[in-house]
């Protein structure tokens, strides 16, 4: 069969195809060597006895619909959740959404789509935001805290964050971020344990 360019043709034509792969030691070859491999796994209701008669059991575990149920079973659940495109939809149904919008590059774009920006700076800096409603904030600024002027106008902003008590706080009520962060590297151990599968 596989000395001929009919070999597909002719496994594709009968009903004796997966018998006869089966049946020959040369099944996984052909499979692995055609293009055709996952459409044709995926195409028959045999593609899980198949994986579990081979060691990719647990891969395939993990590519299907039953990974949450063994996340679930190893206590990675959560992990699990935070890794996947499901992230956001696992925040907003819990009680840490604006935590997480606020450890994102979009906390800016959220204050300000939610109205809540206004009051964000009236809460953290009320002379702040006055001053900035008018046109007085460079006067304003020099007059009051010359130094947080002169550290504006530098590239030391980031510096000065840190010398006020205000970095402290944003830092306090971003804490979940660097959980993000450690969660995201779980994402790509799975993707690399489901990558296996096409391999």
């Amino acid at each position: 069969m596989e000395s001929t360019n009919h070999d597909q043709h002719y496994m594709e034509s009968t009903n004796h195809d997966q018998h006869y792969m089966e049946s020959t030691n040369h099944y996984q070859y052909y499979m692995e060597s055609t293009n055709h491999y996952q459409h044709y796994m995926e195409s028959t209701n045999h593609y899980q006895y198949y994986m579990e008669s081979t060691n990719h059991y647990q891969h395939y575990m993990e590519s299907t619909n039953h990974y949450q149920h063994y996340m679930e079973s190893t206590n990675h659940y959560q992990h699990y959740m935070e890794s996947t495109n499901h992230y956001q939809h696992y925040m907003e149904s819990t009680n840490h959404y604006q935590h997480y919008m606020e450890s994102t590059n979009h906390y800016q774009h959220y204050m300000e789509s939610t109205n809540h920006y206004q009051h964000y700076m009236e809460s953290t800096n009320p002379d702040q935001h006055y001053m900035e409603s008018t046109n007085h904030y460079q006067h304003y600024m020099e007059s009051t805290n010359p130094d947080q002027y002169y550290m504006k106008s530098t590239n030391h902003y980031q510096y000065y964050m840190e010398s006020t008590n205000h970095y402290q706080y944003y830092m306090k009520s971003t804490n979940h971020y660097q959980y993000y962060m450690e969660s995201k590297s779980h994402y790509q151990y799975y993707m690399e344990s489901t990558n296996h599968l096409l391999k």
